[in-house]
């Protein structure tokens, strides 16, 4: 496996008070979440070089099938930190909330670290 094929957690998955293409989830049983980790993101080279590291805050929306609908960046770590998180994200199966036993739509904050070795 390369650095990118490693799968990493989020350092924490937050309900969101606000709803966006769903229910709000603090209405949920089940908080939607990765299933088996986020795919680690590339590391953008020049940030690599610079020897520069950040933290990406996302507003993650996810259906009722476990699909990333939307991403929204809410704290910025720079543009290339942004778009690499957002890549990886949208790149995740989800298993999706659960609001009385069934699937719903609803919105996550995942936020993703990029700390150099």
């Amino acid at each position: 496996e390369g650095p990118n094929d490693v799968l990493c957690h989020p350092q924490e998955l937050q309900r969101d008070e606000q709803a966006v293409g769903g229910v709000r989830s603090h209405d949920v049983d089940r908080v939607a979440g990765p299933i088996a980790g986020i795919r680690r993101p590339s590391y953008p080279a020049r940030e690599r070089m610079l020897g520069r590291e950040g933290r990406v805050s996302l507003l993650v929306t996810v259906d009722p099938d476990g699909v990333v609908r939307g991403v929204q960046v809410t704290r910025s770590a720079g543009e290339a930190f942004d778009a690499a998180a957002r890549r990886a994200v949208e790149a995740t199966p989800f298993r999706p909330a659960e609001r009385r036993g069934l699937p719903v739509a609803s919105t996550v904050t995942v936020n993703v670290s990029f700390e150099l070795d």
